[in-house]
């Protein structure tokens, strides 16, 4: 039978121990990100358009740095325009015939 004395060494031992886990994994070290500094060099980028066409104007050079969202070059496209320009005398010529209509 286990009399009060031993009861008292165990729970003493089973506090410090949990006391000692405790310290050892606060203390142990956390894994954390690390930070690099440096540059990225790209030879090459593929782009795709929606619709053919030049670069009509070029707004950062080799070697600047850009933000996501910002305008890097024109297209200059003589097809949509032609198509723009057909679109706007179309609906030209339907306003025409809607208020001519007898």
């Amino acid at each position: 039978m286990l009399t009060n004395k031993k009861i008292a060494l165990t729970a003493a031992f089973i506090c410090v121990l949990a006391i000692f886990i405790a310290i050892v994994w606060w203390l142990w070290p956390q894994p954390h990100a690390e930070l690099l500094h440096g540059e990225v060099e790209v030879r090459e980028i593929r782009l795709a358009s929606k619709v053919a066409g030049r670069v009509s104007a070029l707004y950062v050079q080799e070697g600047d740095k850009v933000q996501a969202g910002q305008l890097l070059f024109e297209l200059a496209s003589p097809e949509l325009n032609a198509k723009l320009a057909l679109t706007f005398t179309l609906m030209a010529l339907g306003l025409w015939f809607y208020r001519h209509k007898s």
